[in-house]
Formats: C-alpha cells, sequence, structure tokens
C-alpha cells in the first residue's frame, strides 16, 4: 500500500491511499493483510475471548474496565510490538491474568487473492500466535 501525502503548515493530510492493483472496482473486498480475528486467552483480564473483526470499520464498545483496550493490546503484543509501546505494562509477564502462569494471543489475517503471501504454505489465512510465559519468555 503506498499512502501520498501532502504537508503546509505542520499538518500532513493523508491526500490519497492507493493499493497495488488499483484498477480493482471500489467494491471488491480486500484480499490480503486484514485483521479477521483477535484471540485473546488469559491475556489481561480476558480469561478467553474471540473477536470476529469485518474488512472495514469495527466499533468495541463496553463499559469501563471490561477490556476494549485488551484486545487492541492484544493485536499490538501479537505482531512483535514491545510492552513498553503500549503503555500498559512495563514487561509482556505483566500481560498474564492474574493467578495464571501463561496467557495466548493469536492474530488471524487474510491471505487470499493474487497478492497471497505464499499461499500454498500458509492457505487463505496466516495465524500469528504470540505465548507468554510468567517466567518472563514468550514464543512466537
Amino acid at each position: 500500500m503506498t499512502q501520498t501525502q501532502s504537508r503546509s503548515h505542520n499538518k500532513t493530510s493523508v491526500t490519497r491511499i492507493r493499493n497495488r492493483g488499483d484498477n480493482a472496482s471500489a467494491s471488491e473486498e480486500p484480499s490480503i493483510g486484514i485483521v479477521e480475528r483477535v484471540e485473546l486467552t488469559d491475556f489481561m483480564c480476558h480469561e478467553h475471548a474471540d473477536v470476529n473483526l469485518c474488512h472495514k470499520v469495527n466499533f468495541i464498545t463496553g463499559q469501563n474496565g471490561s477490556g476494549k483496550s485488551a484486545i487492541l493490546t492484544g493485536l499490538v503484543i501479537a505482531l512483535g510490538g514491545k510492552a513498553s509501546a503500549t503503555n500498559r505494562a512495563p514487561n509482556l509477564k505483566e500481560f498474564i491474568r492474574e493467578g495464571r502462569t501463561r496467557a495466548v494471543v493469536r492474530v488471524h489475517l487474510r491471505n487470499r487473492g493474487s497478492e497471497a503471501y505464499h499461499p500454498e504454505l500458509f492457505g487463505d489465512m496466516i495465524i500469528i500466535e504470540r505465548q507468554i510465559n510468567a517466567t518472563g519468555g514468550t514464543v512466537s
């Protein structure tokens, strides 16, 4: 994906976002890199959360402390972000639910169409899993 930006007076405005193969119709569904699902097990306040997302706009609503931000934090951690980047905890083991010894975060990315990444190896879905252990180690 390519972004074209124009800057003026310390403001950045995105004028156009263009995908390779920009000649596809506007109604065609994106086929690669879309987050379709986030699964959290013993992560922050969630014993188990399974969130299915659509390819356009998603709203996650709930009361304060219900775990909305934990879903985004899990996404960041699964995709390789550091704990400190989330402003939620100084290290990964702090994300393990109280009383548990490990947490698992899984992100499902769409991998379909002509630009799919090694479809013969990954198929139409790439699943990224990160396991966080109370001893401090992680398995990706």
